[in-house]
């Protein structure tokens, strides 16, 4: 499969990620400090997107990352015992470093 990603950190059943996820991934996993990443559902969007960028979520152990590409929307998990801000703050410079799109940092 030409998106597929896999490696020791990555996890979960749904292994395929959308057109400029899987290289978030691949860089994620190789984060020392980071012990898991999970590609999850994969939806389409209602229109198309102009940029793609991503939108960060506290969530129990790690984090929710929205990766929104240009038709499509993946859910990624990262677990780590690192703060979720340290964790939200890392996931940003991953994303700016391999696309410079924009980035949208929230917070529940």
């Amino acid at each position: 499969m030409k998106n597929h990603v896999n490696g020791a950190n990555i996890g979960g059943k749904h292994t395929t990620a959308i057109d400029g996820a899987k290289e978030l991934i691949d860089q994620l996993s190789r984060i020392p400090e980071i012990k898991r990443v999970v590609a999850s559902t994969i939806r389409a969007l209602k229109g198309r997107s102009a940029n793609r960028k991503i939108k960060v979520f506290p969530a129990n152990g790690g984090i929710r990352i929205e990766y929104i590409g240009n038709v499509y929307r993946q859910t990624i998990m990262v677990y780590s015992d690192q703060r979720h801000v340290w964790l939200e703050d890392r996931v940003n410079a991953e994303f700016s470093k391999l696309s410079g799109c924009q980035k949208n940092k929230h917070s529940k």
